[in-house]
């Protein structure tokens, strides 16, 4: 269990078992064979960290694009074993605002995920989920989400 706060710019990969090290060394963009997408205007944080980690090596991003990889919904077929085994390990981790922020991040992209890879979809539901949902007891809000959510992914799953 990582308990030792926020982890943004900590590298993502190092969190997980090296076999994922090892074949993770090209960009999103070099493995998806084209770019992000038209240039844009709006230069705004999700903009930029988006852009930096879609043409970072796999195995050089940080928790923070890797999850705003996941917010956004891009490059999930090059990323979501990754994604899987770090929801796995640490359901409960806190990269950027609150803990369990990324397993939540996630849960909203599972339908995304689960096109891409099903192995991936047992992975995370393979998790301890309701750990990442009482750590959003302090939210009624999120709370509400992170169980419909849970419960979703586990029907969805079967």
């Amino acid at each position: 269990m990582i308990d030792d706060g926020n982890m943004c710019d900590r590298n993502f990969v190092a969190y997980l078992p090296d076999r994922f090290a090892k074949v993770s060394q090209s960009s999103i963009a070099e493995l998806a064979q084209e770019p992000l997408g038209r240039p844009c205007s709006l230069r705004s944080y999700v903009v930029e960290t988006s852009e930096r980690a879609w043409i970072t090596p796999i195995d050089q991003l940080t928790c923070e694009e890797a999850r705003m990889l996941v917010s956004q919904k891009l490059g999930l077929a090059h990323i979501c074993e990754h994604v899987a085994e770090f929801v796995y390990l640490y359901p409960r981790a806190e990269v950027s605002f609150y803990r369990g922020d990324f397993t939540l991040c996630v849960l909203r992209a599972f339908a995304e995920i689960k096109r891409a890879s099903l192995l991936s979809v047992q992975r995370i539901c393979d998790a301890n989920l309701d750990s990442m949902v009482e750590a959003l007891s302090w939210s009624r809000p999120l709370l509400k989400e992170a169980v419909e959510l849970v419960a979703h992914a586990r029907e969805s799953a079967k």
